[in-house]
């Protein structure tokens, strides 16, 4: 048995990294796993593991030299385009943890970049040569890594890997939404408009994949959506546990969703997708599995052409591309670990 440190954007009440999470303590399950989190607390409770406060840094770095294994990720934690904070953190535990013999870090199916500066390169860089296995969740981070001289293994994301029940099918859309400075009125116009144009038979629920962040784009969205059509019967779907948020989103037949793990859940049941792309991540999702997209460029956009895609989409051959990602545990050297 080995004792694990895991971190990561954990205790955020983010789906996407609490699921990660979810699947990466299962994977590990028989080990001593401690996580790195916000709310301890809730953390603890959820997962059924230790947990400590990812701010109390003396704590941790007192604790440090008890863990064999270091991993890092999933999710995007090496960039600083959100903030060069979270990058020197994650990038200071490395090397922290470097600093002790006998160690072994692991940076885990994670999306590297983009990093901005030389500074935050030279920070990268440095933290990554002291990882013994890297695993990258697209070919563009693996690229970035190759281009600095690192080797990477690339995964799909870890998210292929949960189990999710069987969808109960209604007549219901999923919208998801998330704050981004770049969303403009006009994008969002355009998309009240087609939402309301070809859904107003049918219940649209606005729903929160982390609610700080979505909670209030989704009323000014409703709000959009209550002026064009007072009629159509539209609700925010908020305050939900990950487990609820898996359950809501297999009644959907169509989802409009920013979020990468957003679009991914809906991909793996085999929900109608069209994705809103803030990131590149979830244009290369999108890209890959066949799916429309709009991107933060309201020009670029034909809004008709993509909400017709949409409804042509095969349900059957979203399912297939989504049984197609299987989750490879080996490159991520995890087990080879935790067994030696």
């Amino acid at each position: 048995m080995k004792k694990i440190l895991i971190s990561g954007y954990y205790g955020f009440d983010n789906f996407g990294d609490e699921a990660i999470l979810g699947v990466l303590i299962n994977h590990l399950r028989g080990n001593d796993i401690t996580v790195l989190s916000s709310n301890p607390e809730k953390t603890g409770r959820a997962h059924n593991v230790n947990s400590l406060n990812s701010f109390n840094t003396k704590l941790i770095a007192e604790r440090l030299p008890n863990f064999d294994i270091l991993i890092s990720g999933g999710g995007s934690l090496l960039q600083n385009v959100t903030s060069n904070r979270s990058l020197l953190y994650y990038c200071g535990l490395i090397m922290m943890m470097s600093i002790f013999p006998k160690k072994d870090i692991v940076i885990f199916a994670q999306g590297i970049g983009p990093v901005k500066g030389f500074l935050g390169k030279l920070i990268v860089k440095s933290a990554l040569k002291k990882c013994k296995y890297i695993s990258v969740r697209d070919k563009k981070s693996q690229d970035l890594l190759k281009s600095w001289g690192i080797e990477s293994n690339l995964v799909c994301d870890p998210i292929f890997d949960l189990n999710v029940p069987t969808p109960k099918r209604t007549r219901k859309v999923g919208i998801q939404l998330r704050k981004f400075a770049s969303l403009t009125d006009e994008l969002f116009d355009e998309i009240v408009k087609q939402v309301a144009l070809k859904f107003s038979d049918r219940e649209i629920e606005l729903i929160c994949f982390q609610d700080s962040e979505d909670e209030g784009i989704s009323k000014v969205f409703l709000n959009k959506l209550k002026k064009k059509n007072p009629t159509i019967n539209a609700n925010i779907i908020k305050n939900l546990t990950n487990k609820e948020v898996i359950e809501r989103v297999s009644e959907y037949d169509y989802l409009i969703a920013m979020r990468f793990h957003a679009c991914l859940l809906g991909l793996k049941y085999g929900i109608k997708t069209l994705a809103i792309s803030y990131d590149p991540k979830v244009e290369i999702l999108a890209q890959n599995a066949k799916i429309p997209y709009l991107v933060m460029d309201s020009k670029k956009n034909d809004y008709k052409q993509a909400f017709e895609n949409l409804e042509k989409l095969s349900s059957f051959n979203l399912l297939n591309y989504a049984n197609s990602q299987e989750f490879e545990w080996y490159k991520t050297g995890i087990d080879e670990l935790v067994k030696s």
